[in-house]
């Protein structure tokens, strides 16, 4: 881990929802896979609305992705169940279909962090897992280190460094 994070050089307040179906393996597998597998320690539910979760790797402090645990039928009817355990065990379950995962990668989540060194120590801490995940393994693009990855539902995050663009949100 990153020793003395200062997250609080910017603070964008603007967070995406994934909408996960709300079944007895949801929760097992956005904990294992974020905290177990990937190492990242915020993982925890909302105080005051169960099923909401807010996921990030540092704790307390953002980027921060949250999911929300639908019981709408119409939307966990977009989800296929997936008894592969490819790309890991974390992806056995509901998933998004195969024909959903091009739209969802042109609306992937960023996670901005600090600096390259952030982003470099949770691609290196993410491991085996994380590389079976990439869609996108760690490069530069645009001055700055990025990588890309699909949860367990088959949602893509894109992690990386602030390249010093205005973000709707951000404050500076």
């Amino acid at each position: 881990m990153v020793d003395n994070i200062q997250i609080s050089a910017f603070s964008n307040r603007t967070i995406q929802e994934f909408n996960i179906p709300r079944d007895a393996t949801s929760t097992v597998r956005l904990l294992g896979f974020f905290g177990q597998g990937l190492g990242w320690e915020d993982a925890r539910e909302d105080s005051e609305e169960a099923g909401f979760w807010y996921i990030g790797p540092y704790r307390d402090q953002p980027p921060t992705v949250t999911y929300w645990q639908t019981e709408n039928t119409d939307k966990i009817g977009l989800f296929v169940r997936n008894d592969s355990p490819e790309p890991s065990k974390w992806s056995r379950g509901l998933h998004l279909p195969p024909a959903a995962l091009g739209l969802v990668a042109l609306c992937e989540q960023t996670l901005l962090v600090p600096n390259d060194d952030h982003t470099q120590v949770l691609w290196d801490q993410g491991g085996d897992l994380l590389q079976a995940h990439a869609t996108q393994p760690l490069c530069p693009h645009s001055g700055v280190l990025e990588f890309r990855f699909r949860d367990p539902f088959g949602f893509q995050l894109r992690v990386t460094s602030d390249p010093g663009y205005e973000m709707p949100g951000q404050t500076k």
